[in-house]
């Protein structure tokens, strides 16, 4: 029940400045929001469980397989998530802490540098713990 407003008399002498019903669309009931925003509500209700059910479909993809044997072109896009997912993966195996071995680490992950420059560089996650020589255990910064 759509009830339609009266029209000043300026308005009805066809006032250039005002609009006409027909350009502002049907009017709602006073009080109430204008149709417009009820139908942009409706569409976004509409496009979320859309955009949730995208999401766990991705997630369900990226988990099917181990890190190591999913093809380089899953992670054209976003190699840093990549590498820091599968570190994250192997540290949680071994309890938080332990030592960290990324197949192919150069042809996948190279352009970000060496293994252990990229875990440095992401000393908000992880923590070196250096061991003798060149050798080095990490830890999950959360678990420590």
């Amino acid at each position: 029940a759509i009830e339609e407003r009266k029209r000043p008399a300026s308005a009805e002498a066809g006032d250039a400045a005002s609009p006409s019903p027909a350009s502002t669309g049907p009017r709602a009931p006073s009080g109430a929001p204008p149709t417009w925003m009820l139908q942009r509500a409706q569409a976004q209700a509409k496009a979320q469980p859309h955009a949730q059910q995208v999401q766990q479909a991705q997630v369900q993809a990226a988990s099917a397989e181990p890190a190591h044997k999913r093809s380089r072109t899953e992670f054209a896009l976003h190699p840093a998530v990549a590498a820091v997912q599968e570190i994250e993966s192997q540290l949680r195996r071994q309890g938080g802490v332990g030592k960290v071995w990324i197949d192919n680490w150069p042809e996948r992950f190279g352009k970000l540098g060496t293994c252990r420059a990229f875990l440095e560089s992401r000393s908000e996650r992880f923590v070196i713990i250096p061991g003798t020589g060149k050798s080095y255990t990490v830890a999950l910064k959360a678990s420590l």
